[in-house]
């Protein structure tokens, strides 16, 4: 049998910019909290191991009672607001384009609620064969769990396919799995994942995707 073929990514600051609106979310919370707001920048720093340590790194210490009615606003704000002010980075239908004959996994932190109707606001949603979100498996990233489920889905094995991402998180979960890692230079981590293939553009992925796993 022919081998599958496969590249998995990171959502939120892989193909996606979110920051801006997960940083309204987290200040509309901080607002109900009375406290003041943080940076988009602020809140970047802090995203990438699900919602639950968003919540817990960007607001101030609260009792379990409070968290859950600060948990409860976050929800709702973003709900509302999931593709206000974020944009796909450049190049990623050309991308998308570049990578037909591979099969395309995503392994996200982010709750599928988000998730699926961020896929949806994009047009996204036919994209990925498979979709594996903070919540799909008892454990997330870097847990190697959500990737090797992801792969299972797909058919492929940790030497057949490629994890794309931009935090130490997503490296360390490549790792765990065995699989190789490309990391965006501009990802938050991206300094910090020595063993990565970096790459400065969406549009260099598809050659190096071949030149790693060869043709479909």
């Amino acid at each position: 049998m022919r081998e599958t073929k496969a590249v998995l990514f990171d959502l939120d600051g892989t193909l996606l910019d979110s920051r801006g609106d997960l940083a309204d979310a987290v200040n509309a919370t901080r607002a109900a909290l009375g406290v003041e707001p943080l940076s988009d920048e602020a809140v970047g720093g802090h995203i990438g191991r699900g919602l639950t340590a968003l919540l817990e790194q960007a607001l101030p210490p609260l009792r379990p009672i409070e968290f859950q009615a600060s948990r409860a606003v976050f929800i709702a704000h973003y709900s509302a607001n999931l593709l206000n002010r974020s944009r796909p980075y450049e190049g990623v239908n050309d991308m998308f384009s570049g990578l037909r004959g591979y099969r395309l996994g995503l392994v996200t932190n982010k709750p599928s609620m988000f998730t699926h109707a961020i896929l949806r606001g994009l047009g996204w949603d036919t994209r990925f064969e498979s979709v594996v979100c903070g919540d799909t498996m008892p454990t997330r990233k870097p847990s190697p769990e959500p990737l090797l489920f992801g792969l299972e889905k797909l058919g492929a094995t940790p030497a057949s396919a490629v994890f794309v991402g931009d935090t130490a998180v997503d490296a360390e979960t490549a790792a765990a799995v065995g699989a190789p890692f490309v990391c965006v230079e501009w990802g938050a981590h991206a300094a910090q994942t020595p063993r990565a293939h970096v790459i400065g553009a969406l549009s260099e992925l598809p050659a190096w995707v071949e030149r790693t796993l060869g043709t479909t």
